[in-house]
């Protein structure tokens, strides 16, 4: 079973409040450094919802933060995306909506690492067919005409993509990740 990690970025100087807290929402290993904790949970991810457990600080501890939820993709280092928590606000943050907050913010360095790090895991092949798809306005009909490819193998790299990366390029909030980080 794959263990999810989550990177919290706290504010505030009050580290043991908030683990003593999360200790008590779910069973997670937690590791302290400075204003940041790392959670791993090891049971089904899906049974997590990240935003009620941020409104649940909120309301209890009157503490904000800022997760991110790291992905599950293969060698993914979210030290880059971790530096710059503190500059891109409070909320719940996945691979998918962190991607336009970073363009947003002009961090030109951890996009580059993004870019590089998704051309290395999937190779410019994959890359481009998904550009293809996103200028085929997402429909793969389309998209797999214009490439001379067919619609299985259009399909497959999608799935494919989508599987590791965890951006979903089907849908409006994946695609428009997916354009910023590499034409935005």
């Amino acid at each position: 079973m794959n263990q999810r990690s989550v990177h919290i970025y706290l504010k505030t100087d009050d580290t043991e409040t908030l683990v003593s807290f999360l200790k008590g929402y779910a069973d997670f290993a937690i590791s302290e450094k400075g204003q940041y904790l790392k959670l791993t949970h090891s049971e089904n991810d899906n049974q997590i919802d990240w935003n009620h457990l941020r409104e649940k600080c909120l309301e209890e501890l009157f503490i904000d933060i800022c997760l991110f939820v790291e992905p599950l993709s293969p060698n993914f280092d979210p030290e880059p995306i971790i530096r710059v928590l503190p500059t891109i606000g409070y909320g719940v943050f996945t691979i998918e909506n962190i991607i336009p907050r970073l363009v947003r913010e002009g961090i030109k360095d951890v996009r580059t690492k993004l870019r590089n790090y998704y051309y290395n895991v999937f190779g410019a092949e994959t890359i481009q067919t998904i550009q293809g798809f996103i200028r085929a306005n997402l429909n793969q009909s389309v998209a797999a005409k214009k490439m001379y490819m067919h619609r299985n193998t259009l399909n497959y790299r999608l799935d494919h993509f989508i599987g590791l990366s965890e951006i979903n390029v089907k849908s409006f909030i994946g695609a428009h990740a997916f354009f910023l980080l590499f034409e935005g």
